[in-house]
């Protein structure tokens, strides 16, 4: 993760299949990097793991323009996570929002769609 997050041409992160400590390793570094414009998670693991990794990168890079999340386990309280990291982003470049099989509710889906 740290060498992501010095990168200055690394576009796009997907990450698929990968175990909830890689991930929270990963995102320590990535967390720092201001390239990426696109991200796509792809990993039954849990939702809070997920995004609590996320939430700072969602929050400090101003370039990010796609984020995908898809067959996580989100649920209501993962919802919100998203929905804060979203709402509390100085730049609104997110143009496109993907989240596929992640067990949201109406509710959910509101509070997220309501941050961008």
């Amino acid at each position: 993760g740290y060498f992501i997050g010095r990168n200055k041409h690394v576009q796009h992160l997907s990450i698929q299949r990968m175990p909830e400590e890689q991930i929270r390793a990963l995102m320590k570094g990535v967390k720092d990097n201001r390239s990426i414009q696109c991200v796509r998670i792809s990993n039954k693991v849990r939702g809070d793991v997920i995004i609590d990794s996320l939430a700072p990168f969602i929050l400090h890079n101003g370039n990010l323009k796609e984020l995908c999340v898809w067959s996580v386990d989100l649920g209501l309280d993962g919802a919100h996570s998203l929905a804060e990291a979203l709402k509390k982003r100085k730049e609104k470049t997110i143009t496109r929002l993907s989240l596929y099989r992640n067990n949201l509710n109406h509710e959910a889906l509101e509070e997220i769609i309501a941050a961008l």
